[in-house]
């Protein structure tokens, strides 16, 4: 029996099986929180993912792909992945803090070497002695710095970040501007810009080198056949300022020496100052000025008594045996073991130290010199001998001994680093009327204003001059009161000292400026006083003085409302106040109180200058750094060297001196200039070899 089965029997019977869709990769697996840590594709074939945790390729199935997220194996990899990684990154962080910490070891040994102007040179021996001393150190070991790095570190990245410290103050701040140059041992004339500002971090007003500046670079043929005129160095001290972006608005007062190229009435520094900044304080230095007064008023007096002191410090300079044996006159005679002094023509009022030790080696100056003129009958000697044993010559160096401390001691008072501007004019007048009074009428010096009175009136000259205790002494003695003519040239010589020592300081100093008057009443004493709003009671004739601090009708106002309610507002007792600085009486009233206009507008004038003195202590700092042996220092490292000290000295020194985070920064991107300098001279050097291809 034959059965016939039909097509669509058996397609109905037999079930037919689907064909099964492989799975591609998807991106989107790698941000799913399931998948994201340990899934990446296989580059040559797209049905694949690779597990980097175990290192296996998988099918790309969805149910494949989560089974292995929960097998046992790939839990227990992941999980050890995730703390390796959590190493990593704390080595990572170790490395790190290790290189900064290198770094500081670099810059501290830097600022060591620049604050004790030690050679550079010898950074190639220190840091290999370093390593070889401190071999368990990391820091030590990793410390790789040598000559050319430690001049770069002083200069680019100490130096240049005090720099940049000065630039931000001056930038929003009122200050002056001190300049004074000189030529040092090589030949090389600088000038040295010095800013006087007031700094908030450090609480007080302070006086620090801007920039030390050839006044002729290298290559400058038209500087060098102009000569330093007044026109190049205007234009140098502009163009210092202008190229950081200091706006001139800011500059408040000027002071130098009193030369004619920079304090002239006419082409001088002082005269563009005038005429570009309207209104700016310009004042000639008081140091530079009492040291040529009293330098005037010594040339009225012989000069057989300068001309002893050059001959006897001669006579003992060069001759070790003539020391010896001037050893054992000063033992028989009981004077002190003091070498003899010599007078220098630049040391600011030296000769009162030269003087007093002639008057303490005296005695055994007169032993010494009988014996030596017995003994060898020569010239020198001989002269030395008649000259001390000449009374007169002995009564004028006590002269000098009693009448230099009143210039010194108003020349040392202003080189002070504190703030003594308000303090000026009353000292200047004191030292003034006191040297008047020396020789001309009591009542005339005190009941006449000063500027008015003529100290060379003889009508009104005393019969006896005052001149010092120890001259009277002398003057009684038999052997010097006898001697009329030589006594009554002696009191006209020491007469004509006092005169041409006051006609000089009435040069240089003007008595009838109202603004140097009106400065003490920023005194902490007169300030906070009651009595003294009885005198001024507005402050307004010193604040139109100083158009460049204060300009604004609205400020005016405010400033004086101020002025007039301080005493009332000030809180700090009497005894606190007539002991403390000026300028830390202002910032605490400043800080203490809603008087906060007035107590910047005084901060500002505290700013104004009065005294060179910065700049001649600079150039000590350069003389000792720039010696015969190291002649060869070109001025930008000594620059950088210097604005390096200065940063140091803000901390303290070199052992307390904490590396600020920018010092790093300016630290790392050194290195990474040197590298891309290093790389251009290599491209460089093979192009002039092989040619631009």
């Amino acid at each position: 029996m034959s059965v016939t089965i039909t097509t669509g029997h058996l397609r109905r019977k037999k079930k037919v099986k689907s064909k099964h869709i492989k799975q591609k990769y998807r991106k989107q697996w790698e941000s799913d929180e399931t998948f994201k840590n340990w899934i990446v594709p296989v580059s040559d074939d797209p049905y694949k993912a690779k597990c980097t945790v175990c290192d296996v390729k998988l099918s790309c199935e969805i149910s494949t792909l989560k089974r292995h997220v929960l097998n046992t194996q790939h839990v227990r990899r992941a999980s050890a992945s995730s703390s390796a990684k959590d190493v990593s990154t704390y080595f990572q962080n170790r490395q790190t803090d290790q290189n900064r910490k290198v770094m500081e070891a670099e810059i501290k040994l830097s600022a060591f070497v620049a604050e004790h102007n030690i050679s550079f040179m010898a950074m190639d021996h220190l840091s290999e002695l370093l390593k070889s001393c401190f071999p368990d150190s990391r820091i030590a070991s990793e410390i790789a710095i040598k000559r050319k790095k430690c001049t770069s570190t002083v200069k680019n990245v100490v130096g240049d970040f005090q720099k940049d410290y000065l630039d931000n103050i001056i930038k929003n701040n009122k200050f002056s501007v001190l300049v004074d140059e000189s030529t040092d041992i090589s030949a090389t004339k600088t000038m040295c810009i010095i800013i006087r500002y007031f700094d908030d971090q450090q609480k007080k007003v302070m006086s620090s080198l801007w920039e030390l500046a050839p006044l002729f670079e290298a290559g400058d043929f038209t500087m060098a056949a102009e000569g330093a005129t007044a026109e190049a160095m205007y234009d140098l001290i502009i163009k210092k300022f202008s190229d950081r972006g200091i706006p001139l608005e800011n500059i408040i007062g000027f002071a130098s020496d009193g030369c004619n190229v920079m304090m002239g009435s006419q082409n001088s520094v002082a005269s563009r100052l005038r005429e570009n900044l309207p209104g700016i304080f310009i004042f000639k230095c008081i140091c530079h000025s009492m040291h040529l007064c009293a330098s005037e008023a010594c040339k009225k007096l012989p000069r057989r008594c300068e001309d002893l002191a050059r001959n006897i410090y001669g006579f003992f300079k060069l001759s070790s045996k003539r020391q010896a044996q001037y050893l054992e006159f000063q033992v028989f005679t009981n004077s002190k073991i003091h070498k003899i002094l010599h007078p220098s023509q630049t040391r600011w009022l030296s000769l009162l130290s030269v003087v007093n030790r002639l008057l303490e080696q005296w005695n055994s100056l007169k032993l010494f010199f009988t014996q030596k003129w017995l003994e060898e009958k020569t010239v020198a000697a001989e002269l030395i001998y008649r000259e001390l044993h000449d009374d007169f010559i002995k009564l004028y160096l006590l002269f000098l001994q009693w009448i230099l401390p009143k210039f010194i001691k108003l020349n040392e008072y202003f080189q002070s680093a504190d703030s003594k501007l308000v303090e000026l004019d009353e000292h200047i007048r004191l030292m003034y009327k006191e040297l008047l009074m020396c020789y001309m009428q009591r009542d005339y010096v005190q009941q006449n204003v000063i500027s008015s009175i003529a100290p060379e009136d003889t009508r009104y000259f005393l019969p006896e001059m005052y001149l010092g205790v120890k001259i009277m002494i002398e003057t009684q003695k038999p052997d010097i009161s006898t001697k009329k003519e030589e006594l009554k040239e002696f009191y006209s010589r020491c007469r004509d000292f006092l005169i041409t020592g006051c006609k000089e300081i009435k040069k240089r100093y003007d008595f009838s400026d109202d603004l140097l008057q009106l400065l003490k009443y920023l005194s902490p004493e007169e300030a906070a006083s009651n009595q003294t709003r009885n005198v001024c009671p507005s402050i307004l004739p010193l604040m139109q003085k100083l158009p460049r601090i204060v300009n604004n009708a609205d400020d005016f106002q405010k400033i004086d409302d101020e002025w007039r309610i301080l005493p009332v507002v000030n809180k700090l007792p009497l005894y606190e106040i007539s002991s403390q600085k000026t300028d830390e009486f202002w910032i605490k009233i400043r800080d203490g109180t809603e008087l906060k206009t007035l107590a910047s507008f005084a901060l500002n004038v505290l700013c104004l200058p009065y005294s060179n003195a910065d700049c001649e202590r600079i150039f000590s700092e350069v003389n000792n750094m720039k010696t015969r042996l190291r002649n060869k220092l070109i001025t930008s490292t000594i620059n950088g060297t210097l604005l390096a000290r200065q940063a140091i000295r803000n901390h303290g020194n070199c052992t307390n001196f904490q590396v600020p985070s920018e010092m790093i920064r300016k630290m790392k991107d050194k290195k990474k200039d040197d590298l891309n300098a290093t790389e251009s001279e290599v491209l460089e050097t093979i192009q002039n070899l092989y040619g631009e291809e």
